[in-house]
């Protein structure tokens, strides 16, 4: 790697590590560089895990016919998109799907237990669930967060 592609890829990576949002839920963010030019990126915040955050964590694994993976995967997504996560106290979620076609999770966080309660009472949100539920089997549970791993880097 030449010497002007190499301090990119520093300025780059040092500029990733300064525009850390501190809300997880921020996308936009303006810098200026060494000149004074504004500088407006936007980054795709991941959900965030950390053992110091004391969210409800929810693992919800739905086995479904591999037939209707996919059907499960739209009514979640429709379901997260057009309700879920317009509801106080909705952090973050993520949905995976098996290889296998037989299982559907959802990793969910909330600010409380409430919270996650007054989701399931909600009108908009539990008709969503009842349709999972036709063609789905569905096991919750309910977490927190013990510790999380990064890989170690060594500098080249």
């Amino acid at each position: 790697m030449d010497g002007t592609r190499r301090n990119r890829s520093a300025l780059a990576f040092r500029l990733a590590s300064l525009l850390s949002p501190p809300n997880p839920l921020r996308h936009m963010h303006r810098r200026y560089d060494q000149l004074g030019h504004r500088i407006l990126l936007t980054m795709y915040v991941m959900t965030k895990i950390d053992k110091h955050d004391k969210f409800l964590t929810l693992i919800n694994v739905f086995t479904v016919d591999p037939v209707n993976q996919q059907k499960l995967v739209d009514l979640l997504t429709s379901a997260t998109e057009s309700s879920v996560r317009k509801i106080k106290g909705f952090i973050s979620s993520s949905l995976h799907r098996s290889i296998d076609g037989t299982k559907v999770t959802m990793y969910a966080q909330w600010k409380s237990i409430e919270d996650y309660q007054n989701m399931r009472k909600n009108s908009t949100a539990s008709p969503f669930l009842e349709r999972a539920l036709e063609i789905a089997k569905f096991d919750m549970g309910m977490y927190e967060v013990v510790d999380t791993f990064l890989p170690i880097v060594e500098n080249p």
